[in-house]
């Protein structure tokens, strides 16, 4: 009989087959003169000459063989095999990522196909001249601007390895701090100056003005052009910037400074005075 493990392509197909010959009698062992293999092709058992030495390759999947030995009692057949032909895994393509040093790799895994069970698989990274296995989730990317990755998988046949892809490392962007705002009349707009802001490798997305009121509200964009109201002063202003890599930085913050039109109280009715004589005026509250 005959019994069949995945070969590999490119190695012979015999290495993948288990071959028993046991021909026996009543007398004991009969030496097998000849032996060999057949294929079945159109119904039909057709001799392989070229078996022994035939080097796997995919078309091979799906062929029927089957071995055949001959005694001085005549010949005998085993059972019959579909050849199963395995390659290295097969791995889809990568594409670089641009990533923040603040956090980890985020990088999708690649689609495999494997005729076999897969062994082992992972992420590597080009440290030197060498390849080393590494941990996406867990990488510090201190000190590191630029790294090559590929990703690698084993099963029965060998080693595969995706294309080589660059993991672009940026740092989180920085904001000068703002100045005092100067105090503002109601109905007025603020005197405000965009703060320096140092990029390292991405463009902000979105930039901009942020306001909180007094009593504790979230932060909302504040438009530069909003004439302000006796009630946002002592209220909360600073400047964020944002892109898609490191997320969102903030200055620092400082308070706004309302002035409203001075109240005054009600005079009193005046006095009729003779002529000559000087008014009798108090100065009313000013508020």
């Amino acid at each position: 009989s005959i019994s069949l493990t995945s070969v590999c392509e490119g190695n012979t197909i015999l290495s993948g087959i288990e071959r028993y010959i046991d021909f026996k009698t009543d007398a004991g062992d009969v030496t097998v003169l000849n032996s060999g293999f057949e294929e079945l092709i159109d119904g039909e058992w057709i001799s392989v000459d070229d078996f022994a030495t035939h080097t796997a390759v995919a078309a091979d999947n799906g062929r029927v063989i089957r071995l055949w030995a001959t005694n001085s009692f005549g010949t005998s057949y085993s059972n019959a095999i579909e050849l199963v032909v395995g390659t290295i895994p097969t791995i889809d393509l990568i594409d670089g990522v641009m990533v923040c040093n603040t956090n980890n790799i985020e990088i999708p895994k690649p689609s495999l196909v494997s005729t076999s069970e897969i062994i082992s698989e992972g992420w590597e990274w080009l440290t030197g001249e060498s390849w080393e296995s590494f941990d996406p989730s867990n990488f510090s990317l201190e000190e590191i601007t630029n790294l090559k990755v590929r990703y690698s998988a084993t099963n029965a046949c060998g080693t595969a390895h995706s294309n080589e892809a660059s993991v672009s490392v940026d740092s989180p962007m920085s904001i000068a701090n703002i100045e005092a705002v100067a105090a503002t009349c109601v109905g007025e707009k603020l005197n405000l100056s965009n703060p320096e802001i140092t990029i390292n490798a991405t463009e902000p997305t979105a930039q901009g003005w942020q306001v909180k009121g007094l009593n504790g509200t979230r932060w909302k964009e504040y438009d530069v052009n909003t004439l302000v109201e006796a009630s946002q002063n002592g209220a909360t202003i600073r400047y964020y910037a944002t892109n898609n890599v490191c997320g969102t930085v903030y200055s620092n913050e400082m308070p706004i400074i309302v002035n409203d039109l001075v109240s005054i109280a009600d005079i009193a009715t005046s006095q009729n005075v003779c002529s000559g004589s000087l008014l009798s005026l108090e100065n009313p509250d000013l508020v």
